[in-house]
């Protein structure tokens, strides 16, 4: 966005935002600007021009670099604007669920269970200590929910951070392929995770056409969306659990088959 010469200053690439019904703080098309959750919490990595956490770079005001406009920068200066617009797309990708590179979330299927057992769709989130679920989770296996206390707890994403509410549920996880290991996941109301990916299922079939097993098994859509986040306090349980090559990428190799990455 800091680089669209269409769209060349901060005011037009808000008023872009707005005709486009993106957020004019941060660009996501998830929320209004009203209810950005940086005017909240701010975002954790803010503006690199005036170092505010309310909005990015490419939409600050007080940047006011036109096509025509020469400005002298020295190279560390120009090497750290570079870092910071490959960051801030990133983000951006996955803020507004979409993105155009070659790697495919590390998506599964397995098995969890309390009173009752269902099958799941799980991400693999090797950033998190913890593993999460959303709602509907503790619908599906017949749970109360006001049954388990609720905690709070800090969390940070490059959002930003702030404290969260959540409940503790001891549940079965198939982590092994045929046992189950409990552990505690937490239950986060606002857990909504799901993204488009064209030729997702043109990518499963030329993997099993190569002989491999694929670990979202029965995946017929191109729209994925994930119940449970596995974080490091399962993914240390699961085995076998290792990288391998695969077509002309990499994969995740598990009980349950591989995980496609690249």
């Amino acid at each position: 966005m800091g680089q669209c010469s269409l769209y060349a200053t901060p005011k037009q690439r808000k008023d872009r935002c707005l005709e486009l019904e993106l957020c004019s703080n941060c660009s996501s098309s998830r929320h209004t600007s009203e209810k950005c959750p940086a005017l909240l919490i701010g975002l954790l990595k803010g503006c690199f021009f005036c170092k505010s956490k309310k909005h990015i770079s490419a939409l600050c005001l007080k940047e006011t670099k036109g096509p025509n406009q020469n400005r002298k920068r020295t190279k560390s200066s120009q090497n750290k604007t570079k870092s910071a617009d490959i960051e801030q797309n990133n983000n951006l990708c996955i803020n507004q669920c979409n993105t155009s590179n070659n790697h495919i979330l590390p998506i599964m299927q397995l098995n969890i269970k309390s009173d009752r057992q269902i099958k799941v769709r799980a991400l693999i989130d090797l950033g998190a200590q913890r593993s999460y679920c959303n709602r509907n989770i503790l619908d599906k296996l017949g749970l109360d929910k006001i049954k388990f206390p609720i905690f709070e707890s800090k969390v940070k994403t490059f959002l930003g951070e702030g404290i969260r509410q959540f409940r503790e549920v001891n549940l079965g996880l198939n982590l092994k392929g045929n046992s189950f290991t409990y552990i505690p996941i937490l239950m986060d109301e606002n857990l909504d995770v799901s993204y488009y990916v064209e030729g997702l299922q043109s990518v499963y079939s030329n993997i099993a056409r190569k002989g491999h097993k694929i670990a979202d098994a029965g995946c017929n859509s191109n729209h994925v969306s994930i119940d449970i986040l596995l974080g490091t306090d399962a993914l240390s349980i699961m085995r076998p659990f290792s990288f391998i090559d695969c077509l002309d990428g990499s994969a995740i190799s598990t009980s349950f088959g591989v995980i496609s990455r690249r």
